[in-house]
């Protein structure tokens, strides 16, 4: 089933919760903008990068190749700019393979019977966000 993102936004309701999701020239698509509990989660990441620059970092959702009946799974894979020496130990490409966990980085998309999104659930958080 193929699915198709231009600008998807989602909300959780109840909490200041939201997350942008854009399809570019790049693989996958990416995560352009993402609130949870009013905590931005790119500068959250990008702290932990060691980066200061936003366009330095990178957040992308690429199919995992698996799909059930109205849902499929993508994998997050986060790109930061070469780091300094002195930025610590786990930056760069060693990030995305520090969380390499099933749960972080696992992005579930619900699909209707036409193919079209209507909840996105990062599963590290447990919580959904719907269109």
């Amino acid at each position: 089933m193929a699915l198709v993102v231009s600008i998807l936004i989602y909300c959780t309701s109840g909490s200041n919760s939201s997350i942008t999701i854009t399809a570019d020239d790049g693989p996958g698509f990416v995560v352009s903008a993402w609130i949870s509990n009013s905590v931005d989660m790119i500068e959250s990441l990008m702290a932990l990068q060691g980066v200061t620059d936003r366009s330095a970092i990178s957040i992308r959702l690429q199919p995992s190749g698996l799909e059930t009946p109205g849902r499929i799974f993508f994998l997050t894979v986060i790109y930061a700019l070469p780091m300094s020496e002195d930025a610590g130990p786990f930056v760069g490409s060693c990030f995305s393979w520090m969380m390499a966990t099933w749960t972080f980085q696992t992005f579930e998309f619900a699909l209707d019977y036409d193919g079209t999104t209507t909840s996105l659930s990062p599963r590290a958080l447990r919580v959904t966000y719907s269109s």
